[in-house]
């Protein structure tokens, strides 16, 4: 068993058939040494970039960080301009039901003045 390399680990169950295992446990040993693999790498990559830092891999996050606060600001943008847009919406709906009922309100007076000019009935008379 210890003349197995590393990388036989992705592919193969060396705990498989222990005598000493049951067919779970050997596929949880498994994920666990997979697991473990994984880890150590990503030790050994953090290790690598905190001791060696990367010109290129700042200057880009520099870039991308400029290009999110720009995102950022059109974002903000195009939702300040949706609010405006929304108010002025409701601003312009409702002069117009102001209007309508003035509307309304004219040919209801210029109606009653129609009527009452066409009935002959001025108030004057007494009874």
């Amino acid at each position: 068993m210890a003349s197995r390399t590393t990388n036989d680990i992705e592919t193969t169950n060396p705990y498989a058939g222990h005598a000493e295992c049951s067919d779970l446990e050997a596929e949880v040993l498994w994920e666990y040494a997979k697991l473990a693999k994984a880890i150590r790498r990503v030790d050994a990559l953090a290790r690598d970039t905190a001791e060696n830092p990367n010109d290129k891999l700042l200057e880009d996050l520099r870039v991308l960080e400029k290009k999110m606060g720009l995102v950022l600001t059109l974002f903000k943008a195009s939702v300040w301009a949706l609010i405006t847009d929304q108010e002025a919406a409701e601003e312009q709906r409702k002069m117009e039901e102001d209007r309508k009922q003035r509307e309304l309100g004219e040919r209801d007076q210029n109606s009653r003045n129609e009527s009452s000019r066409t009935s002959g009935y001025t108030g004057d008379e007494s009874f």
